[in-house]
């Protein structure tokens, strides 16, 4: 019997196209009311603009959930980027931070969104997260916090890949400390206008075109490095 050739089996799981998984988890509490979830909004349209500008092997690729949350969440379906709607984003109430990472740690589960890795075909790729949050959590986050920070600091299980998360504090009452709970990747921004809104939302979809360009090269490797842009000079890494 012949060897195994795993490198021709991995261009052609490439060839067939894998899913890059995006969840934008969004707080809409009534401290967002106004301005604030106007350029949340106006931010996800560009988003969703610049990543129908990349190439159209990177658009095959991802696919996007938004969980917006305040006193309750509210998720769409995991959708291709040429399918996908955003939906409307409205404030009010305050802010489960607890609630939307629960739901975040169980979409991003084999048993949930995600398709795993078979001796037939590969599953998809390691999830990348965008937390947008403007004020401190309040329910009981702790839990659920801890859950996800294992996830990006460990390897993946048989039931549920590791993350990429990155959380944007935005504004003057929101805690890093908090943040940190969540992830290592914690960028604050202590301003919130509708400029640096604009950009920050610029600086995803930046990331996002890299992401998608080395995990599109015909047999890339199974763990791809995030290869972030510069940050905007109003973003300060925590």
């Amino acid at each position: 019997m012949g060897s195994l050739d795993t490198r021709r089996i991995f261009e052609d799981m490439g060839e067939k196209g894998r899913r890059l998984p995006v969840y934008l988890m969004l707080d809409t509490s009534g401290s967002m009311d106004g301005q604030p979830i106007a350029d949340v909004q106006a931010g996800v349209n560009t988003m969703l603009t610049g990543l129908r500008g990349l190439a159209s092997r990177q658009q095959d690729t991802i696919y996007i959930k938004v969980i917006q949350f305040n006193d309750t969440v509210n998720t769409t379906p995991l959708t291709a980027l040429r399918d996908f709607s955003p939906p409307s984003l409205v404030a009010g109430g305050t802010t489960h931070l607890g609630d939307a990472l629960r739901v975040l740690d169980q979409a991003t589960t084999y048993s949930g969104d995600l398709i795993k890795n078979t001796m037939d075909d590969l599953g998809d790729w390691k999830p990348m997260v965008f937390l947008l949050t403007d004020g401190d959590p309040t329910d009981d986050y702790q839990a659920p916090a801890a859950a996800v920070l294992k996830r990006t600091r460990e390897h993946s299980t048989p039931f549920a890949p590791n993350l990429n998360v990155f959380a944007f504090g935005c504004g003057g009452n929101v805690r890093a400390d908090i943040l940190h709970l969540v992830t290592d990747n914690v960028l604050m921004v202590p301003t919130m206008t509708p400029t640096h809104m604009a950009e920050l939302f610029k600086w995803m979809t930046a990331t996002l075109g890299n992401v998608t360009r080395k995990i599109t090269v015909p047999g890339a490797a199974e763990e791809v490095a995030t290869e972030v842009p510069a940050l905007p000079p109003f973003v300060i890494r925590s």
